[in-house]
């Protein structure tokens, strides 16, 4: 049980993160490249004394994870909230779910993009999200193959494709939609979510 001494400095330390996820954001729009923001850039941009910062952050890279976390976490909410929910789904609330995680992604677009690029070089950041995309297949897996016992989902449908599924949805919301306007995300989550319908549901 965390204790309210620590769940206060969780508090601030994720009030801070976001504090200089908005001063990174700041430096890129004045064209500064991620990989070229550093601990200081970031906490002059926010106004932050360094002591303040390393109260919080070991280093860029715990910032960054941080960032990851707590982003991770509003990302995968909506799609925890549709495997958890047995009856009545609809492809039209599938399409929300699909808005819901993509919007996220397209409001911290610079946190994301700095979280896959330290993950290219940094070994414990990686393999947080390795863990995060392992726990998110094995969920789906797991509804799908409780789902196929009550019939709602197609029998013929293997944990090789929901697999599949994710990577493909992955990459689309990653790499097609975070940088793209709003319009074009409702146009891609619509058709993931009747590639995703049609590959799971009979009707």
């Amino acid at each position: 049980m965390t204790n309210p001494r620590q769940a206060n400095r969780e508090k601030k330390r994720k009030q801070k993160a976001f504090e200089l996820l908005g001063a990174a954001e700041r430096l890129v729009k004045l064209g500064t490249s991620i990989s070229a923001i550093t601990v200081d850039m970031l906490r002059q941009e926010a106004g932050m004394a360094r002591s303040t910062f390393y109260v919080y952050f070991e280093d860029k890279i715990d910032l960054i994870s941080t960032l990851m976390e707590h982003i991770f976490e509003e990302t995968l909410d909506p799609v925890t909230r549709w495997w958890n929910v047995t009856e009545h789904r609809t492809q039209k609330e599938l399409i929300e779910v699909l808005l819901e995680a993509g919007k996220v992604l397209q409001q911290n677009q610079v946190a994301y993009q700095m979280i896959e690029e330290s993950a290219l070089y940094d070994d414990h950041l990686k393999a947080s999200i390795d863990k995060v995309n392992r726990s998110t297949i094995q969920l789906a897996q797991k509804a799908v193959k409780k789902e196929q016992k009550g019939g709602s989902i197609r029998t013929d449908v293997t944990p090789e494709m929901v697999e599949d599924l994710h990577w493909m949805t992955n990459r689309v919301l990653t790499y097609k939609v975070i940088s793209q306007s709003s319009s074009n995300l409702s146009r891609h989550c619509t058709s993931l979510a009747s590639i995703m319908w049609r590959t799971l549901y009979d009707d």
